[in-house]
């Protein structure tokens, strides 16, 4: 029993040295900024995961978004109204985690949808 609490002591500088990202963190992605009520949107090309953020601190993340509506974003003068068409009704909200902002995920990876 003691080994095993000093094996989980010892591991714990090892977790601290980790860099905090909190999400949206992307390697590989595109955003941008808006008016109120969307402020921010971010979207991580390898995962294919879109960062909805509104008035500066509500996130909202979506999975399997195609590039497209990317695009869709980048010509629209209006990133609420092409939400609301191209995003709110056609993919699910993921459940994020509320310290983090991150999706959390099943044992399996699967994301967690909202609804």
């Amino acid at each position: 029993m003691r080994w095993m609490v000093l094996l989980a002591l010892l591991a714990q500088p090892a977790l601290a040295a980790q860099p905090f990202r909190p999400c949206p963190y992307f390697t590989s992605g595109w955003a941008i900024q808006g008016p109120p009520p969307i402020t921010s949107i971010g979207y991580d090309q390898n995962t294919q995961l879109l960062y909805v953020i509104f008035n500066y601190s509500q996130g909202t993340a979506y999975s399997n978004v195609p590039i497209s509506i990317i695009q869709t974003f980048s010509r629209s003068p209006n990133l609420y109204a092409t939400w609301q068409v191209a995003v709110q009704n056609v993919y699910h909200p993921l459940l994020l985690s509320e310290t983090y902002n991150c999706p959390i995920t099943q044992e399996n990876g699967a994301y967690i949808w909202t609804q």
